[in-house]
């Protein structure tokens, strides 16, 4: 091979390398020429990510500068990120950083869930309302999340294809073969794996058992949908009902409060240039995507972060503790729940976050006429 031949080469892979984060740069330069450009920052990874993109790009082009936000409660342990937000914020050098500290307002009934709740009744997501609170400091300039960074740069059939690929050390545990099997195994035997597993570990224990076993059929049939390619994976997962549903609830919220609001992890032009680039069978971790990404604009610690801030006891807090309490089991279909489980699951120290739907649902039917 010719110098000429690989220098052309080497042209070519560095445009494709480029090709994710010039997409992902030109979105948030639109959000960031429409200020104040409010970025929902909670010390995450995929936070930290759309943040450090945004500052790069707003330096660059001349463009004021993102403003991190960050909703703070003290009362909820689980959720402190102040250690990794501060690590960033320092890094990044911005000196404009909004932290709100909340208490029980944001609770799936307080005052802030109860004003949507009542205009809308229940929407999807159950969360919804949060970003509400936040539009409102970002009335007439745009909002960013990272939302999706879960899905996106995180594993999916192909990382375990992978992973059965490059390292042989799997073959020595059995426990490992299994769950790899039931990601890279024909379609018809994994929904057959996945619906077992949904059943021997459901995902909601106060569903009645009929319900439970529909569930369990459903999510199996739709995940074993899933390709095993990277990037038809990514495509797959961007053309769910869930994804499609997030998109437009958020985006209808946004436009009451006159703010553009943009998931930049689930836009169709980064996931594709994504999806391209990672290959047949996508990143070798999570990490290695980050790097790849924002190797060059955050911190390795956070880069190669394995932690996760638990959000649960942020929104149900005493307020819906209280209702709990006193509910009568209006407002759910006794034939689908039970209701005797269902408040066992309120009485955990942290319920599950699957439960949160039926909680709003039962304080509607317990407040219809006010």
């Amino acid at each position: 091979m010719g110098v000429e031949e690989g220098a052309v080469r080497s042209s070519v892979r560095h445009e494709v390398a480029l090709a994710p984060r010039q997409a992902l740069e030109g979105l948030l330069r639109d959000a960031l020429q429409r200020p104040p450009c409010l970025v929902s920052f909670s010390g995450g990874r995929d936070s930290s990510l759309v943040l450090a993109v945004a500052t790069h790009v707003a330096r660059r082009e001349g463009l004021p500068l993102p403003v991190p936000y960050t909703r703070c409660f003290p009362s909820a342990e689980a959720s402190d990120e102040r250690e990794w937000q501060e690590l960033v914020v320092r890094h990044l050098g911005l000196e404009d950083w909004q932290v709100v500290r909340f208490h029980n307002e944001l609770d799936l009934i307080g005052p802030v869930a109860r004003r949507l709740l009542r205009q809308h009744g229940l929407v999807f997501p159950v969360l919804l309302y949060v970003l509400g609170e936040t539009f409102e400091s970002a009335v007439g300039g745009s909002h960013l999340t990272g939302e999706g960074g879960d899905e996106v740069l995180g594993s999916r059939r192909a990382t375990f294809a992978r992973y059965a690929l490059t390292s042989a050390r799997w073959l020595a545990r059995p426990r490992e073969v299994k769950g790899i099997f039931r990601h890279v195994a024909p379609r018809p035997l994994r929904r057959a794996l996945l619906e077992q597993e949904y059943r021997l570990h459901p995902l909601a224990t106060w569903l009645r058992p009929g319900a439970a076993g529909e569930v369990a059929r459903h999510l199996a049939r739709q995940r074993a949908l899933e390709p095993l390619g990277w990037q038809k994976s990514l495509s797959w997962y961007l053309a769910t009902k869930r994804v499609s549903m997030f998109k437009a609830s958020t985006g209808a919220l946004a436009s009451l409060y006159d703010v553009e609001h943009l998931d930049p992890l689930f836009d169709a032009s980064f996931v594709s240039a994504l999806g391209q680039a990672g290959g047949g069978l996508g990143f070798a971790s999570r990490s290695d995507a980050m790097a790849y990404l924002v190797g060059d604009l955050l911190p390795a610690p956070v880069i190669a972060r394995t932690t996760k801030a638990a959000f649960n006891n942020a929104y149900f807090t005493a307020t819906a503790r209280e209702f709990a309490g006193t509910w009568d089991g209006r407002g759910v279909d006794d034939d689908l729940v039970d209701v005797e489980a269902l408040r066992a699951e309120w009485r955990k120290p942290v319920p599950s976050a699957l439960s949160f739907g039926l909680l709003q649902a039962a304080w509607l039917a317990s407040n219809a006429q006010q």
